[in-house]
């Protein structure tokens, strides 16, 4: 009978448009926020009366004024002020001067050289014998020396050296996905960030309201001094997760503007005030597919083998040293004194020198080896490289499916916790249950849409992180699908 009294009460209060209230008025109404409606919402407004108190809170608890951004915005930010970007930039057009400076070797030297000396005494003519002298002697002279090729070493270290460039340019590309891969995964964890301090901060006003509500009921008799005692600690315990969050969003604003190489006091903070499921890559993708499209277009990749084909280059330059060195001189010199005038000459040469190699030819080939075994170590670490990517794509691959799975249950999950919060309001009221069982399924509530937001959040890192592995990570790419809130 009494099942069946309270099932009547339960079903008239849920039929029942009214706000769910005791006699004596003490329990607060419960008001739908419409959380789950909202989340992952292309129609969902700004809240301005939720705006400007979170802004208030920011203020009070961190002390700081909030500066709004996008992720679009962000992007655009990095990529113009990354630190990293802006030393790998350095190091490309370091590369670029190091080959031009490296072709100049196959211009001539030319030199211009004036001489003159007032020589009074004796002196040694070629050596033995003695003369006396007191002569003011002129020497100008211009020369010209050119070794021609300095063997061919110098055109291996230009073939070298350009494939170097052409790997410092894929390692640039490859700073940029990197730019915009942080960028993205920290923005959505700031704004991961962002969405639970709203979550929490429900809950601790819950909190507070349930300690108002057992300190009435005490007053008038109908519950213990120990459930006052609970709801204070619990409203205590709220109040401690609700700062903490702050100081964790401050960490991960910290980190987002260093990402973005803007001053890391700024207190960057999302626009958004909810978070919506962003789909990029087509899900008929198999991994074996996402894989082919990284071997051809991650930029790391593509920077090893052009590192790789340079270390090639230079093991051949090693076998130089048994190239023939050729070399041609000019000269045009005018000597002579002041007393008796100057005479002219001129001198042309060539120069042949068919060497051995280093040490009878020994060092040259031992290098040439030396040189060899680090290629061969080298292109081994490409193959580890790409079978790192390999297990990279697994990974992202199979938890973007995976997080899909996890936000429809944690859906489920949200609105699950929302009713048996109602029910066990309405339960407590009618002497069903005890207020520790409201506790617990408020403790359910924050946690399903805490566990939620993070779902989504995985989601979307983790198609952005597959957008990075396969090597197409563009900032195009990763706004597919996102809108900014108006």
């Amino acid at each position: 009978m009494k099942r069946f009294i309270f099932a009547a009460i339960v079903f008239l209060m849920f039929t029942c448009s009214q706000a769910v209230k005791a006699e004596s008025d003490l329990i607060w109404e419960y008001k739908d926020d419409n959380f789950l409606e909202n989340i992952d919402s292309a129609d969902s407004p700004i809240n301005e009366e939720k705006k400007v108190f979170l802004e208030a809170e920011i203020k009070k608890v961190l002390d700081t004024d909030v500066t709004y951004a996008n992720l679009a915005s962000c992007i655009i930010t990095a990529a113009q002020n990354s630190y990293d970007l802006k030393i790998s930039e350095h190091v490309k057009r370091a590369t670029q001067w190091e080959f031009w400076a490296k072709t100049s070797e196959l211009l001539p030297n030319f030199t211009y050289s004036f001489d003159i000396a007032d020589l009074k005494g004796e002196f040694l003519v070629g050596g033995v014998v003695p003369i006396k002298v007191h002569e003011t002697v002129i020497q100008s002279a211009i020369e010209l020396s050119w070794d021609i090729t300095n063997q061919g070493k110098t055109i291996f270290e230009m073939a070298a050296i350009k494939n170097a460039y052409k790997a410092a340019g894929y390692n640039l590309d490859y700073t940029l996905d990197e730019v915009l891969l942080n960028t993205a995964l920290n923005y959505y964890d700031l704004l991961g960030k962002k969405l639970e301090i709203d979550v929490y901060r429900i809950n601790l006003k819950d909190r507070e309201e349930q300690l108002k509500m057992v300190e009435a009921k005490y007053r008038i008799g109908i519950s213990s001094r120990f459930d006052v005692y609970r709801a204070e600690a619990e409203a205590a315990k709220a109040r401690q997760e609700y700062i903490t969050l702050f100081n964790t969003m401050r960490y991960s604003q910290a980190k987002l503007a260093n990402i973005m190489g803007i001053d890391v006091i700024t207190t960057v903070y999302p626009v958004e005030q909810t978070i919506r499921i962003q789909r990029i890559l087509d899900p008929s993708y198999s991994v074996e597919d996402l894989y082919k499209i990284a071997l051809k277009e991650r930029d790391d990749l593509t920077t090893k083998r052009a590192e790789i084909r340079a270390m090639e280059i230079r093991q051949k330059e090693v076998y130089a040293d048994f190239i023939p060195q050729v070399g041609v001189y000019l000269s045009h010199q005018d000597v002579g004194t002041v007393r008796r005038g100057l005479r002219t000459n001129e001198s042309v040469g060539l120069q042949t020198v068919v060497p051995l190699g280093r040490n009878l030819g020994v060092n040259t080939v031992l290098r040439a080896k030396q040189e060899l075994e680090t290629i061969k170590a080298e292109k081994l670490r490409l193959k580890k490289l790409e079978r790192q990517v390999k297990e990279d794509i697994i990974s992202s691959y199979y938890d973007s499916k995976t997080q899909l799975e996890k936000i429809e249950a944690s859906k489920k999950e949200v609105i699950a916790a929302d009713e048996s919060l109602k029910i066990a309001l309405i339960r407590m009221e009618v002497g069903e249950a005890t207020f520790l069982d409201v506790l617990q399924a408020q403790k359910a509530k924050t946690e399903a849409r805490q566990m939620l937001i993070q779902h989504i959040v995985d989601y979307n890192k983790s198609q952005i992180q597959n957008l990075f592995n396969i090597g197409l990570i563009t900032k195009s790419a990763v706004l597919t699908n996102y809108r900014i809130p108006k």
